[in-house]
């Protein structure tokens, strides 16, 4: 039996079914970048791309796209494309999300990309014809980025492959070129490989190559590997190999593995094209161009498996991550899938891997083939049929079919006939079997192995043969052909093909990995148990049990505990990870220099996958051994480690209870699970558990359990249980629990959260919990009280407990009363400030300041910061003026001085401020004084100074401040010379404040203090003190000339300073030292301020103080007030200052006259400066002094003078004279020649002097602005008409014209234009010509503009020229040469004005076919029109068309444009509204059903079309409706059927809706017409409102009852059926619905049923398994639903004596009234039914009736079951005294067994003995001693047990006790219990169960129990 492949081919997809064509499976349209997508681009007339998803292959993506190149991203759905833009180098990249429709990234190349690929999920790798790209699609630039240069060796060559490293170090491009001249057909693979971290590329000959990583054996961690495949032709000979390399630098060098690639001889040619890595299995798939596959394992480059899987050649692949295997495109469109097949792998690779040939011995070979062995010779002969399949598969299955002549030249074998005499060729024998038979292996040399490796003998030369023919076939199969199946096929390819599971008829195969045979197959059928070894473990695939074993218990027992561990981590599937493993690898102890065995162990595991329940559980002892918790944590959180109960408890224990819960929750520890969450706090989370588990939670036990192991978990348990309501165990009783067992601390905690909610009824409780805590731990009870969570516990009994515990300031917030406060405040050493502090706020004013003044009473000293603390925060509650005045009482300055510190800052008082400076003052705090002096701004500075004055302080800096700030600066100077005190003085000027050091000099002076001093005092400040006031102080006194040696002093050391000056000259003025020398050469002075001095003094000094400084105003005051007029004049012609000359000639200035007097005859005639002259002209132009102007410039111009030929005098005379006295002019114009002509004239015709402006002009030789001044503003045409002619220059005629075109004389500007050539105003002509209508004119002047003018207005124009004088002949010649006209604006206006004609001519030419086929229609050209508008094409041009035609009555053309406008919706009801509104409705119908068939027919034309049958021809509604009900607008029809009456239809159309209700209503309503039975039924079932439902069974009622049942049983599940039941009661017709209400009867106690049963179950898992509200309701929802029902159901049955039928009734169906139905029934006729009457008592509990009933009917069996039911001894005894009284013996025995558990025997004794029944009672009181006596026995036993068990628990409870008293030696005995109602108390838990406390302890003060009893 041949071994199963271990290789899966499988078919995949096939793409030509999908609709792919043949020509666009190739290189160049296909990709294939991963397993998930491929992309197929078709080209040609519409060009797409084609992307399929391998998820769904059958649904291909088709994408309207052009592009030359189109890849899909590796794991999304994002595409590539590569395209070339015409005119622009290089490639346009664009890269598309096709799920959000952006575009994530584009680029231009500027250089074409050959190739390119994604190298991974975001990069794309290009490649160009010199260099390698890598484009990063998330990265942030757009460009991609150079990695290298292509080497020499891939020049021209073309790229197949580009892949980089996983690690990113690394690239491999691929490319192939045409082979060798001798073998060209073998292409040649060449490779560059480049290293990024070196920048450095090697070139190599292959073919296909890939990177992955190898964890090599002895290495510590994976190594890159390139694994590349060649087939290069070297010396003749063409070596094909399969490399693994190892890249890097790697200590004792890298690993290189190669192995040989066989091709058979009819492959010589083919090469690999694909080389692929799986991850997985750590195979290398290598996939030749003619659909060879070649699969080596990675580590070892050991060849595992060959075959063919395509007949077709190869030319795309890739790997399959999710499989291990590989995928290929070939030739054909087939996508074909190889996997390994995990269970053969390893088995074949351990047992066949080592003989792929066949390689037998003599005695296999002869039993094989049917040889017999004859002494030396063996005589065989030839299986013909059997040898040409056997050599061509079988020696190698893919080498090709020998022929005869070849097997002979190979073997040296000559035929003849039938006998083959075989002689070794023995020079051919070792290479042919080396290399043709075994090529993937050495041949021994020896001639016996070269014999056996042949199949052959050695004996001598010669060997005879003959075939076992019957034998051969089979051997050849299942012999030598482990790796194949054998086909039938004739070809050997296709017996390949066959074996590989291809099939060659155009399919998809998919090959994958045969897990279950991959193993197997290369341990049995290659025979390599090392490759099958490291299959198994690399894949985990099955297989390899036994060498796994074998392994492991060789490197164990050799005492390799390191490699055996690692062994036992990596079996596949788990086989040695068991606990005997574990044990075995932990008793293993540990080599010095390495890790445990264990450690090495689970190590492999952690980096493999997931560790199991035992694994985990040792990791986890290991790792919280050494306290690393945290590692452990974060292996759970990554999956690692699976849970279980040993896992969890090692984490609790850790301290990490969450993680330990889950791990409980996971591996179904329950009872952990139930505990942990008490610990945790999770009631709900709790409650859901247990529910679910199916238990109930005893919390007083679990409690205990937690209060001995778990304190803070019973806490948390209290806690959770406490804030249930209401909680399944009472307050007190949990806090009796904590407080017995000591645990204070514990129920503490839990009281505080218990008693958070702050109730009323807590008070006492809270009490008890302050108490306790007062007395253990006043701490805790302080932190309690704190927290303020407390408020109804004894206020007044907690005051004193805290004041005796030391805590006063809770004592504080406790009492009520002052005495109280006083006596507690005194305490501030145990109180802490702050609190204090915050107490006092709660105080009110007059109690806060009696509190302070105690505490200043008792002890001021220690008291006073604290006081001033309070006073601080609460001033403004208690007032400062009290709190100062307070202070002041007891003479507390320094109190005062820190509480006014605080606030002196914010206090805007005054008083205040005055205090607090008195206070630091009366302190000592000079400095504080200096500082508020200096810095406050409230204090009364009148005050403080009169203070310091008095108090004399030793520093005088305060006085200084409040002298200085409020300038009191003379009565500080005079204070201090008076004091003697003058180095205050000379400071206070030096460094306080220089600036006043006037103010100072002054009332030194005033004091009369000697000038030594106070020069000295002025010279020591200098340049600090300021002048001007220092000058004005001392000038003040007379005093000036005291500053001569200090002003001097400063100019000097160089001062500029003015104020120094100015009173420098003062004083040199005064003394007559040379002033003018002073005042015209010191630049420093004050002119003005020096001027007004000297102006008293000397007039003329002043006036040269003032033209030194500029100072108009005050030198023209002072000349006019001295009569100084040329002085003044000189000055301001000197000046030439516009404002100044604006004031002195003002009308408002009384001494004009003088002034200009003196300019005209000295000042100015004294200037030789033009500018002087020309501001002096402008000053008098502007004040308007013509005639003095005038006076003057002819002065200056007319006479020879300096500035006789001033083109700007010239210009000024006149122009003065054209604006003062024109008379002139002229004579002006003829006399001057240097004027500015032009700007004169300009200034004439301003003026209105027109004729001048002409006469200059032509004396300036401007002829056109002559024509202009003629034509503008004399209106003389014919003067220039006339001045035209005389000229005769183009520009003169154009204005000519230009002034005709304005005049509206158009002929004569046309004409002037023409003599002019003048085309620049021809937008203005045509206006004017349109205007006067004058077109033959305006088509002469266009066609001169025209010759000069391209535009498009011109052509324009010209066409509509031609049109306005209907010269067609030349629109046609015109539009037939080159133009720039508008033939559209053109067009529109010849239309616009009925030109139709020219506008025909020009929509033609243009053309504009929707404004041609409107020309069209009004030339009533219809068919010409309908034409044009279906070139246009364009819905208002159908429709202008359309409704000319039908106004016209071309109905068939109208109906032509109708089916082109139809198609659009918005143009429908136009249309239809156009055509009803003149009437023709059966064009209109008809034009509607010629729509239907266009392809883009709407819903709105199937709508209309069904509007208009609805309103004019209903007989074709119904089928229209029928045919196309989805393609209708159903509301629209709706309306129209029902304002038309159309019922049926209405129905129809509602059906079709979904709106049954009103279809239901609509058949009700008309019922004739739209009612059909089937259709009710249908919709009675989808409506949605119930009230239809009974409508329509009223309806049947009255109109059909024949169909009545069959209706109702089609609505019966949504009835109310009690609602039905009263109905058809009411009309007298239940009979009608028998079968209704049976069926009902039936189906509504189920579900009642059901209901019932899911609520118990529900409950039971909840832990309450009974809820009698709920159950109530079920009940209530089963009688609402079916009394009425059952009631009407068994009065049926009763009519009908149908006594069987009712009592099933009434024991299914129990609900009705029961009570009423018995009654009715015990006074019936027939037995039965007064039988059931009594079973109806029965079931309600009415015993004694049903007896009655029983014995009355003589029924003595159905009593007696009657009272054994009913469980009454009474009525058991009372029948059996009936019996005894009817003399029925034998009901009495009978009795006797049937009510024995309910019958005394004492009774039955008596009544047996009396009525002498003995021998009837006899067996029922041998039953009775029989149970009695047992009974005592049994109750003997119980009593000793019970015995036992009291003494036990009276020793438990023993124990307990004396452990509970141990708490009460911690109550004192003199604190008395809180005052509490005895009851309230009980209530509360406070001491009403003396036996339950603690042994009974004594009672309070107040004669309530004491603590004990209260827990």
């Amino acid at each position: 039996m041949a071994a199963a492949a271990p290789l899966v081919v499988q078919e995949k997809l096939l793409l030509p079914s999908i609709g792919v064509a043949q020509e666009f499976i190739s290189f160049k349209n296909c990709s294939m970048e991963s397993e998930k997508y491929v992309c197929i681009r078709e080209t040609g007339a519409q060009n797409q791309v084609v992307i399929v998803d391998m998820a769904a292959p059958m649904s291909p993506a088709r994408r309207q796209i052009t592009a030359d190149s189109a890849l899909m991203c590796l794991d999304k759905k994002v595409i590539a494309l590569k395209a070339t833009t015409a005119g622009t180098p290089g490639d346009a990249l664009q890269v598309f999300n096709l799920d959000t429709k952006t575009k994530l990234k584009a680029h231009q190349m500027p250089e074409p990309v050959e190739f390119w690929k994604w190298i991974s999920a975001t990069q794309l790798g290009l490649v160009t014809a010199s260099s390698v790209y890598h484009w990063d699609i998330e990265g942030a630039g757009d460009a991609p980025v150079k990695v290298f240069d292509r080497t020499p060796n891939l020049a021209g060559a073309q790229i197949i492959s580009y892949r980089t490293s996983p690690d990113g170090k690394w690239c491999v491009l691929i490319g192939i070129t045409q082979g060798a001249p001798e073998r060209p057909q073998l292409a040649r693979g060449l490779m560059q490989l480049f290293s990024i971290e070196q920048q450095k590329s090697q070139p190599l000959e292959a073919h296909a190559a890939a990177f992955s990583t190898v964890k090599f054996a002895g290495r510590d961690a994976p190594s890159t590997v390139i694994s590349f495949a060649q087939k290069a032709l070297k010396d003749g000979q063409v070596v094909s190999k399969l490399h693994v390399i190892e890249l890097g630098s790697v200590p004792g060098g890298a690993v290189k593995r190669n192995a040989e690639l066989f091709f058979p001889a009819e492959f010589a040619d083919d090469f690999p094209v694909s080389l692929q890595i799986s991850e997985r299995f750590g195979l290398v798939y290598v996939v030749t161009k003619l659909g060879l596959l070649f699969v080596y394992d990675l580590e070892t480059a050991t060849a595992v498996y060959r075959n063919r899987i395509s007949p077709d050649p190869i030319f795309l692949a890739c790997g399959s991550d999710s499989t291990g295997g590989i995928l290929a495109i070939n030739r054909r469109g087939q996508v074909l899938l190889a996997t390994v097949n995990e269970p053969v792998m390893v088995p074949f690779v351990s047992q066949q891997l080592n003989n792929p040939a066949p390689s037998f011995s003599a005695a296999a070979a002869a039993a094989a083939a049917g040889v017999v062995r004859r002494g030396q010779v063996l005589l065989a002969t030839v299986n013909e049929p059997a040898m040409v399949p056997f050599v061509s598969q079988q020696l190698y299955s893919l080498a090709p079919t020998f022929s005869a002549a070849a097997a002979a030249a190979a073997a040296g074998v000559v035929r003849r006939g039938q006998v083959l005499l075989a002689t070794v060729n023995q020079p051919a024998m070792v290479p042919f079997v080396s290399q043709q038979l075994n090529n993937w292996h050495q041949l021994s040399s020896s001639a016996a192995a070269a014999g056996a490796a042949a199949g052959a003998v050695r004996r001598g030369q010669v060997l005879l043969a003959t075939v076992n023919e019957p034998a051969m076939v089979p051997f050849v199969s299942q012999q030598l052909n482990n790796w194949h199946q054998l086909s039938s096929s004739s070809s050997a390819a296709a017996a390949a093909a066959a074996a590989a599971g291809v099939v060659r008829r155009g399919q998809v195969l998919l090959a994958t990995v045969n897990e279950p045979a991959m193993v197997p197959f290369v341990s049995q059928q290659l025979n390599n148990l090392d490759l099958a070894l490291s299959l198994a473990k690399r894949g985990n695939l099955p297989g390899a049990e036994g060498l796994v074993l074998q392994q492991f218990e060789r490197l164990f027992g050799a005492g390799q505990y390191k490699e055996a561990a690692e062994c036992a981590a990596e079996s596949p599937q788990g086989l040695l990870r068991t606990r005997e493993v574990l044990e075995r690898l932990k008793g293993v102890p540990p080599s010095p220099g390495q890790k445990p065995a264990m450690l090495v162990y689970l190590g492999v595991l952690l980096q493999k996958g997931k560790l199991n329940a035992l694994e985990s559980a040792e990791l986890a002892r290991l790792v919280l051994a050494q306290n690393k918790k945290e590692l452990l944590v974060n292996w759970w959180n990554d999956g690692k480690l699976e849970a279980s109960e040993e896992l969890g408890d090692m984490l609790s224990a850790a301290g990490d209870k969450d993680l330990a819960l889950k791990i409980y929750q996971l591996c179904g520890a329950s009872g952990k699970v139930i505990v942990a969450l008490a610990e945790k706090g999770d009631m709900s989370a709790l409650q859901a558990y247990t529910g679910q588990s199916g238990g109930s939670l005893n919390y007083l036990q679990l409690l205990q359990q937690l209060m001995m192991n778990n304190p803070s978990g019973a806490v948390s348990l209290a806690k959770m249980v406490a804030k249930q309501s209401p909680p399944p165990v009472d307050v007190n009783t949990m806090a009796d629990l904590f407080l017995q067992r000591n645990m204070v601390r514990e129920g503490t905690a839990f009281l505080l959260d218990a008693l958070a909610g702050d109730k009323p009824e807590e008070g006492p409780l809270q009490t008890k919990l302050l108490e306790i805590n007062l007395v253990t731990n006043p701490q805790v009870a302080d932190a309690i009280l704190a927290n303020g969570t407390l408020t109804h516990y004894d206020r007044p009994r907690i005051a004193q407990l805290c004041e005796k515990a030391g805590l006063y300031m809770r004592a504080l917030q406790h009492y009520t009363d002052l005495k109280d406060l006083k006596r507690s405040i005194v305490n501030t050493h145990a109180i802490d400030p702050q609190a204090l502090t915050e107490f006092f706020g709660t105080l009110s004013a007059d109690w806060a300041l009696e509190c302070l003044k105690e505490l200043l009473l008792t002890n001021m000293q220690a008291n006073l910061q604290l006081v001033v603390n309070i006073a601080k925060e609460y001033t403004e509650q208690l007032g400062s003026g009290k709190i100062i005045e307070l202070l002041e009482s007891y003479n507390s300055y320094p109190g005062l001085y820190l509480y006014l510190g605080s606030r002196i800052a914010f206090s805007e008082d005054p008083e205040e401020h005055y205090k607090y400076i008195e206070a630091a003052a009366r302190t000592g705090q000079i400095k504080e004084v200096e500082r508020a002096t200096r810095e406050s701004a409230f204090y009364p500075p009148e005050r403080v100074k009169a203070f310091l004055m008095e108090a004399k302080l030793p520093d005088a800096r305060p006085l200084i401040n409040v002298c200085d700030r409020h300038d009191l600066v003379e009565d500080l100077t005079t204070y201090l010379y008076n004091a003697s005190l003058l180095k205050y003085i000379e400071g206070y000027v030096q460094k306080v404040s220089p600036q006043k050091t006037p103010k100072v000099v002054g009332a030194l002076l005033d004091c009369e203090a000697p000038d030594d001093f106070v020069n000295n005092l002025i010279l020591s400040v200098r340049s600090l003190l300021p002048v001007d006031a220092l000058v004005e102080e001392v000038e003040k006194r007379n005093r000036l000339k005291l500053l001569t040696p200090f002003l001097e002093h400063l100019i000097r050391e160089g001062s500029q300073d003015s104020h120094v000056h100015d009173a420098l000259g003062k004083i040199i003025i005064d003394t007559n030292n040379n002033p003018e020398h002073f005042l015209t050469t010191n630049p420093y002075y004050n002119s003005l301020v020096v001027g007004k001095y000297a102006e008293m003094r000397d007039p003329n000094l002043a006036c040269v103080a003032y033209k030194r400084g500029s100072c108009d105003d005050a030198l023209i005051e002072c000349t006019n007030r001295n009569s100084l007029f040329k002085l003044q004049a000189r000055y301001i012609v000197d000046r030439g200052d516009q404002p100044l000359w604006d004031k002195v000639l003002g009308e408002e200035n009384t001494f004009r006259r003088q002034l200009i007097d003196q300019v005209v005859s000295t000042a100015l005639p004294e200037s030789r400066n033009p500018e002087q002259v020309s501001v002096t002209v402008k000053a008098f132009m502007r004040h308007e002094l013509q005639a003095e102007l005038i006076e003057l410039l002819e002065k200056i111009v007319l006479n020879n003078s300096a500035f006789s030929s001033n083109a700007n005098l010239q210009n000024l005379l006149i122009l003065t004279a054209i604006k003062a006295d024109p008379s002139r002019v002229k004579d002006y114009i003829y006399r001057l020649d240097n004027f500015d002509g032009p700007a004169v004239a300009e200034k004439a015709i301003e003026f209105g002097q027109y004729e001048e402006a002409f006469e200059i002009y032509k004396k300036f030789g401007k002829k056109v602005e002559a024509v202009q001044v003629l034509l503008t503003h004399c209106k003389d045409l014919d003067r220039a008409h006339d001045y035209a002619n005389k000229v005769d220059e183009a520009p003169v005629w154009s204005e000519l014209g230009h002034a005709y075109l304005e005049a509206g004389q158009v002929p004569d500007a046309i004409a002037s234009y023409l003599r002019s050539s003048d085309s620049s105003r021809y937008l203005q002509v045509i206006e004017a010509c349109t205007a006067a209508g004058c077109y033959e004119d305006l088509v002469k002047y266009l066609l001169m503009v025209r010759k000069k003018v391209k535009e498009s207005k011109v052509d324009s124009e010209l066409l509509y020229a031609y049109a306005r004088v209907n010269n067609l002949g030349e629109i046609d010649a015109f539009l037939h040469t080159s133009h720039q006209a508008n033939l559209q604006s053109v067009g529109d206006r010849c239309f616009d004005e009925g030109m139709y004609e020219a506008a025909r001519l020009l929509f033609t030419h243009i053309p504009n076919w929707g404004r041609l086929a409107s020309t069209l229609v009004r030339l009533h050209r219809f068919q010409e029109a309908v034409d044009a508008a279906r070139k246009a094409n364009s819905s208002k041009t159908w429709k202008e068309v359309c409704f000319a035609c039908v106004e016209e009555g071309e109905f068939k053309l109208g109906q032509l444009c109708g089916l082109n406008i139809i198609v659009n919706a918005d143009d429908l009801d136009e249309v239809s509204e156009f055509y009803q509104r003149r009437g023709h409705f059966e064009q209109l119908m008809s034009l509607m059903e010629s729509g239907l068939g266009l392809e883009r027919a709407h819903m709105g034309i199937f709508t209309e079309l069904g509007l208009l049958y609805a309103k004019f021809r209903p007989a074709k509604l119904m089928e229209h409706l029928k045919l196309f009900g989805k393609r209708l607008n159903i509301p629209r029809l709706i309306r129209v059927c029902e304002e038309q009456g159309h019922w049926k239809e209405l129905v129809h159309l509602y059906i079709q809706y979904d709106e049954y209700d009103n279809a239901a209503h609509a058949m009700i309503a008309h019922s004739p017409v739209a009612w059909e039975h089937v259709t009710f039924k249908d919709v009675a079932i989808k409506v949605s409102n119930v009230d239809v439902y009974y409508k329509g069974i009223r309806f049947y009622l009255q109109e059909h009852p024949e169909l009545l049942a069959d209706v109702m049983k089609a609505m019966e599940v949504r009835l109310d059926h009690a609602r039905v039941v009263l109905m058809f009661r009411k009309e007298g017709a239940l009979p009608l619905i028998k079968d209704y209400l049976m069926n009902v009867q039936k189906t509504n106690i189920l579900e009642v049923d059901e209901a019932v049963n899911e609520l118990l179950i529900d409950e039971y898992f909840e832990g309450q398994l009974y809820n009698p509200p709920f159950c109530m309701l079920l009940t209530c929802v089963d009688l609402m639903f079916v009394p009425q029902v059952n009631e009407a159901v068994n009065e049926l049955l009763i009519d009908e004596e149908d006594f069987e039928g009712l009592r099933s009734s009434i024991t299914t169906h129990d609900n009705f009234d029961q009570v009423g139905l018995a009654s009715r029934l015990e006074r019936h006729e027939l037995l039965e039914f007064r039988r059931l009457a009594a079973f109806v008592y029965k079931k309600n509990l009415r015993w004694k009736k049903a007896v009655e009933l029983a014995k009355a009917d003589k029924l003595y069996k159905d009593a007696m079951e009657t009272v054994a039911v009913s469980g009454s001894p009474e009525l058991a005894e009372e029948l059996l005294r009936w019996f005894v009284g009817a003399n029925e013996p034998e009901c009495f025995a009978a009795c006797l067994y049937s009510c024995y558990e309910l019958l005394r025997p004492d009774v039955v004794l008596e009544v047996a003995w009396m009525h002498k029944l003995m021998d009837y009672a006899m067996p029922y009181m041998i039953m009775a001693v029989k149970e009695y006596s047992g009974k005592v026995e049994l109750l003997m036993s119980e009593r000793k047990e019970a015995k036992e068990a009291v003494q036990a628990q009276a020793d438990t409870m023993k124990q307990a006790q004396a452990q509970a008293n141990s708490f009460q030696m911690l109550m004192p005995l003199a604190l008395p219990a809180p005052a509490a109602d005895p009851a309230a108390a009980a209530a509360a838990g406070y001491g009403m169960h003396p036996a339950a406390g603690f042994g009974g302890a004594a009672a309070g003060f107040t004669g309530q129990p004491g603590y004990g009893g209260g827990y």
